[in-house]
């Protein structure tokens, strides 16, 4: 067994120092982070059509997005809904390629039944991922959050 976090043989030293450096800061990044997903909820309508996914136990995520899925109720404009979004300057990821059932030369190894298929399509149909980071400013998010709630507000009518 190798001593010390920053012993990789593919990796440098000036790596291995960066990456220990930033180590010692994670914690505090993280709560940056978590704070700025909590602004985000406060701002956000509390009657939307977006419901804000996040882990049970927030101490043991390290977020770096903000996965929003749009309610049950509006699928139907799902496609819409996004597009709408699109048209604004938000640091958005719309169609995520991350859920490796999207990736089909994978479906081989995946043991999924057909129930499971069906619920991964809708939700990857109907979600997006809102990128930031602890230098994000809380007056991006507000912006964020008022433009989701424009798009809310109009398509809940």
């Amino acid at each position: 067994m190798y001593k010390g976090l920053s012993l990789n043989f593919n990796s440098d030293e000036i790596s291995c120092f960066i990456g220990n450096e930033n180590l010692k800061k994670i914690k505090s990044i993280n709560l940056e982070r978590r704070k700025r997903i909590k602004f985000l909820e406060n701002n956000l309508d509390k009657k939307s059509i977006f419901i804000i996914c996040k882990p049970k136990n927030m101490k043991q995520y390290s977020p770096f997005f903000l996965t929003l899925k749009i309610k049950e109720k509006y699928k139907k404009k799902n496609k819409i809904i996004k597009q709408k979004i699109a048209k604004f300057d938000l640091k958005i990821n719309l169609y995520y390629q991350e859920c490796v059932f999207l990736w089909k030369n994978y479906h081989q190894y995946l043991k999924i039944n057909k129930e499971d298929i069906k619920n991964i399509n809708n939700f990857y149909k109907s979600s997006f991922n809102l990128l930031f980071h602890e230098k994000t400013t809380y007056e991006e998010l507000k912006k964020t959050a008022k433009i989701l709630n424009s798009i809310s507000r109009k398509y809940m009518k």
